[in-house]
């Protein structure tokens, strides 16, 4: 297909998906149910939440806040992310989706307390406030509203 339709990725692309592929295979060897998507995602979710460089603050602002009233697009985050249970194919989860979501829970709120989570808590204050407490309140969100209950619940348990 690369020949037909002249279509090239840069070596360096190459070789990290390459990595991938190796590191996968070893690691499945191991443990038949490893899943490289569930495992990176929370490093994954952890840069995305704490972007860097001017560029991905700018990106990041752009996937998080709607332009005509800021709203955080809490709702469709909620569909996102690992999920559990059904398909056995690529990026398939044996974990319950609510283990899942703890996860990114804990993530979030450990975000929001570094000093790299600037970006996140600019966006939250920036946000318009009363639709985000009527999307946290809606009962769509209810599993997200426990996970984070959840995580908060842990973090003030392991802090003196």
């Amino acid at each position: 297909l690369a020949f037909k339709y002249y279509f090239t990725l840069p070596s360096y692309y190459v070789l990290v998906m390459r990595s991938f592929v190796t590191l996968e295979g070893i690691a499945f060897d191991a443990d038949p149910d490893f899943n490289m998507y569930t495992t990176s995602y929370p490093f994954a979710l952890h840069r995305m939440l704490t972007p860097r460089t001017s560029e991905g603050r700018e990106l990041f602002r752009e996937a998080l806040l709607s332009k005509p009233g800021k709203r955080i697009k809490v709702l469709d985050l909620l569909s996102s992310g690992p999920s559990g249970g059904g398909s056995k194919g690529v990026g398939a989860s044996k974990k319950p989706a609510r283990l899942a979501g703890a996860a990114a829970a804990r993530i979030v709120i450990d975000a929001l307390a570094q000093r790299d989570g600037r970006e996140l808590r600019r966006v939250l204050y920036e946000a318009d406030s009363g639709q985000l407490a009527e999307d946290l309140a809606s009962r769509k969100a209810a599993p997200l509203r426990q996970a984070l209950a959840a995580a908060l619940f842990a973090r003030n348990v392991e802090e003196p």
